[in-house]
Order: C-alpha cells, then sequence, then structure tokens
C-alpha cells in the first residue's frame, strides 16, 4: 500500500431518541441527520471528504437522508452502534461484570451486525466504525474484522501520532486533533455555564472559543500533514451546529480547500508503508 498524508473530518450522528443535552438546543423538528445534510452539502462545495458516523437508529429513522448523504460519492457513512450504547443501566451493568461498557461478546456481535445490516440496507455496506463514547476493547476489534470492517477510528491520541497503525487486522485512525464535544464551546457548554470543563484528554482540559479551537485544530493539521501524517478530526454535526450555526465548519472545510490539503473518506485511508 501507499502512504498518505492527509486529513480524514469525521462527525458522529446520533438518533434524536438518544435525548442528550446537545440535542435539546436543535430547533424543533430538526435532527442530528438533518444537520449532517447541510454540513455534507458545505464539505462538498470544497471538494472536502467528509466521513459520518451514523447510529442504525438514527438511519432507521431517517432511511432517505442517510441514502442521499451516501449518494455523495466524497461522504462515507460508517457504523456508530445501533442506540448510542443505550439503555445506560443495562451498560452499566456491561461494565460492572465485563469490564466493558459495551458488553460481552454476544451483544456487541449483535449490536455490531444489526447497524451494519440496517446500513446495508440503505447505502454502500459500511466498513469504517466508531463506537458510540469510545467504549470499544478488543472484543469489539475482532467482531468488526469478522464482519468486513477495515477501519476504526475509536480513540483520542496526542498531535503527536501522526500514522495510522494497525490493531490485528483492523486499520486504526484515532484522533488526533482536538475533538470539538470536549474542547469547543457549544450547546449548554459555554464559558459562563457550571458544564464549562473539558473532561480532558490527550490534548488538555480546556475549552475554547469556536474562533480558539478552529485555529488550535488547523494549527494541528498543518503540523500532522507537514510531517508527512494523517490528521483525524473530530467534528460532530450537533457541536458545530450549536456551537455556531455551522459557521466553524464552514471555515473549517474553506481552510482545507485554500490549503489544498488532501482529504480522505476514512474507508480511502491504507497503511502507510
Amino acid at each position: 500500500m501507499t502512504a498518505m498524508s492527509g486529513v480524514c473530518l469525521t462527525g458522529d450522528v446520533h438518533s434524536l431518541r438518544l435525548a442528550n443535552a446537545e440535542q435539546a438546543y436543535l430547533p424543533t423538528g430538526t435532527t442530528e441527520l438533518d444537520i449532517a445534510s447541510r454540513y455534507a452539502k458545505i464539505a462538498a462545495d470544497h471538494d472536502v471528504a467528509v466521513t459520518f458516523f451514523v447510529t442504525g437508529l438514527a438511519a432507521r429513522d431517517q432511511p432517505n437522508l442517510v441514502s442521499t448523504l451516501d449518494s455523495n460519492s466524497s461522504v462515507e457513512v460508517g457504523g456508530h452502534t445501533y442506540r448510542s450504547l443505550q439503555p445506560g443501566l443495562l451498560h452499566s451493568v456491561f461494565r460492572r461484570v465485563w469490564g466493558s461498557r459495551y458488553g460481552p461478546s454476544a451483544f456487541q456481535r449483535y449490536d455490531i451486525r444489526k447497524t451494519k445490516a440496517v446500513l446495508s440496507e440503505l447505502c454502500t455496506k459500511p466498513t469504517s466504525w466508531r463506537t458510540h463514547a469510545y467504549a470499544s476493547d478488543h472484543r469489539t476489534l475482532s467482531i468488526l474484522a469478522k464482519e468486513g470492517f477495515t477501519v476504526v477510528s475509536d480513540s483520542v491520541a496526542p498531535d503527536s501520532k501522526i500514522s495510522p497503525s494497525m490493531e490485528g487486522e483492523i486499520l486504526s485512525l484515532p484522533v488526533n486533533t482536538l475533538r470539538d464535544h470536549g474542547h469547543l464551546y457549544h450547546a449548554h457548554r459555554t464559558a459562563k455555564s457550571t458544564d464549562s470543563a473539558s473532561s480532558g484528554d490527550s490534548f488538555n482540559s480546556q475549552m475554547y472559543e469556536p474562533n480558539a479551537w478552529l485555529s488550535r485544530v488547523t494549527s494541528q493539521i498543518e503540523a500532522i500533514t507537514n510531517a508527512g501524517g494523517f490528521a483525524t478530526v473530530q467534528a460532530h454535526p450537533v457541536c458545530q451546529y450549536t456551537a455556531d450555526g455551522l459557521d466553524t465548519l464552514t471555515e473549517l472545510v474553506r481552510w482545507l480547500d485554500e490549503e489544498d490539503i488532501d482529504t480522505y473518506c476514512c474507508r480511502d485511508v491504507s497503511y502507510p508503508t
């Protein structure tokens, strides 16, 4: 395989039945898939590829939108579990008993197959995966490989991690730029709110206003790609919309276009040799 350098722009998409805090800030009747459709149009206008990791339940709720997304050659629809690790009580039991919030192999296999089946009915058979809340474990990777998945983006790594790696038979694309959910002020997470601090990750425990977040992410992308590496960006449709109505997302894809930085769907990334 040929070595690659560039960017993979990704976002996670959930059903409104998840009823998370960000969704409460969407206009009445607007779903995360609705926002993802607008996001995809912005990316396409700037020739930027994007991968959306979509839950099976979101796809069931709006099958036509998923099929429309997939019809764009620069958009990939990957899997993101069936119902976002809900109900929470069940997955809390899984964590206590099996040491994994995603649960035992039998449940994970059921969930992955159910998600794959729904997406395969509506669009190209999915080959990329991100477990909701990065909850995968060694069982997940083995099952994904057997189910035909080839790429996983399921961890947060420092920006010094500039190359994809192989985890068994699966290519791993860690999020190695400042993720928006943990570091961008949006929805209920404002500088004045009680929920204003990041939970922390490989980068830091700070939250940023949109312009500052964008500046840091573009600097990270520049450093990674200049070093011949591959930058994976996690920019959720719901976070970007509730931050500033997709203005920052628009600036990011415009910058990628103007800087002539190669972008890829996750499925198109190969292991560097």
